[in-house]
């Protein structure tokens, strides 16, 4: 028989508290709004920044948190001293990632559920650069759901982030430089650019462009999609 040697027994993290006594099934205690605000949370790295979020007060955040880590019996946030920002312990960096999925597969099938009957317009945010491409999925849109409105607003990348985690829109087009958590990416489009300088111009690697090179125009905003496989 294998064990572990007397002695040699790993002590519990400091953030993992004393489940002898906890219920079989700890999830049972655990809502949607507490994964919700702990992943604000983890997300904005403040309290007061969940809290606005949400347009809550700052101390429900606090109760929701505390009520999560009582239910699951581990500490999931290093609280900040002074003005030091937050972290998440290793249970908490464990944690956001289920609780990302779950929140947004929960705000997923509510969309799907408003969309169905009726009760809400589908929300696409577009980069003004991105307009031709946006009213091609306005199209297709359409399509797939015939009976349901679409409203389209022009605003720049940076700002998508923030209007589709608070559930202000539903969807975006855009080319942010990174995607936030608890965000997913579709590659809609890969737009061609490319450089054109006069032909005889230092900057070109070779000297000079040949008169059978094949240089092409530009390609400025509303660029024709190529659709994605469906």
């Amino acid at each position: 028989m294998w064990g572990i040697p007397h002695g040699q027994i790993p002590a519990r993290p400091a953030y993992c508290r004393d489940m002898s006594s906890s219920p079989s099934e700890p999830w049972l205690g655990v809502e949607p709004r507490h994964l919700a605000t702990f992943a604000a949370v983890a997300q904005t790295g403040s309290f007061r920044a969940a809290a606005a979020r949400f347009s809550y007060v700052q101390s429900a955040v606090s109760q929701q948190i505390a009520h999560l880590e009582r239910a699951l019996q581990v500490a999931l946030i290093e609280r900040a001293r002074g003005n030091q920002p937050l972290t998440l312990t290793p249970a908490g960096r464990a944690l956001v990632r289920h609780a990302d999925r779950v929140v947004q597969q929960l705000r997923a099938a509510s969309a799907d559920l408003s969309l169905l009957c009726g009760d809400s317009v589908l929300r696409v945010l577009a980069e003004p650069a991105a307009a031709g491409l946006a009213a091609w999925l306005v199209t297709r849109l359409a399509e797939v759901y015939p009976d349901v409105p679409v409203s389209v607003s022009e605003m720049a990348s940076a700002a998508h982030a923030e209007l589709l985690l608070d559930g202000r829109a539903d969807l975006a087009v855009g080319s942010p430089a990174a995607i936030a958590a608890g965000l997913e990416r579709h590659v809609l489009h890969i737009d061609p650019w490319v450089l054109v300088v006069p032909s005889d111009s230092s900057l070109l690697p070779g000297g000079q462009v040949g008169p059978d090179e094949n240089v092409r125009p530009p390609s400025y905003g509303n660029p024709t999609p190529h659709p994605p496989q469906d």
